[in-house]
């Protein structure tokens, strides 16, 4: 069984497409974004172990230059381990929610029914859940945000658009 994290990177300025750049090309990691919003860079790992994922945040992306901070969510359930997060030409968005207590399972069944999550996850962190959400243009994207904000549970979300 695998480990898999969320590491949501907040980068010193200017510095974003070259912590990018470092990250895609000496860690391996399944997949890396940039971000807008509170966060400039998301990267998506999977290790054998808790402690491989913890020392990967710990000596490697927390020491790379122009990292000045971070915040990992752990997933503890996933829809699909082998997601593949290549959407060209689409409106691509993570959306990280925090729902009330006893929620999050219900909320993760429920939202694996929408036609524009490719992924959903529950997570452990500062947020219950974390979203891919991937849509045709922008008006699609901004119908499914309000339609998720709307479901019963949801406590608040943030939402990054997201460029691989």
């Amino acid at each position: 069984m695998t480990v898999s994290g969320l590491v949501l990177v907040k980068t010193e300025p200017d510095r974003t497409m070259e912590v990018i750049t470092e990250f895609k090309q000496k860690y391996g990691s399944k997949a890396v974004f940039a971000l807008t919003g509170r966060f400039d860079v998301l990267v998506i790992t999977e290790f054998e172990t808790l402690k491989e994922l913890v020392e990967f945040v710990n000596y490697k992306i927390r020491t790379t230059p122009g990292v000045a901070s971070t915040a990992t969510e752990i997933v503890l359930i996933q829809s699909k381990a082998d997601i593949n997060f290549n959407t060209k030409n689409m409106w691509n968005a993570f959306t990280f929610l925090k729902s009330g207590p006893a929620w999050a399972q219900n909320l993760f069944e429920s939202l694996q029914n929408e036609e524009q999550i490719k992924w959903i996850a529950v997570t452990t962190g500062e947020y219950d859940l974390a979203v891919f959400i991937s849509a045709v243009d922008s008006e699609e994207l901004k119908k499914m945000l309000f339609k998720i904000s709307g479901y019963t549970g949801i406590k608040d979300l943030e939402t990054f658009l997201a460029v691989r």
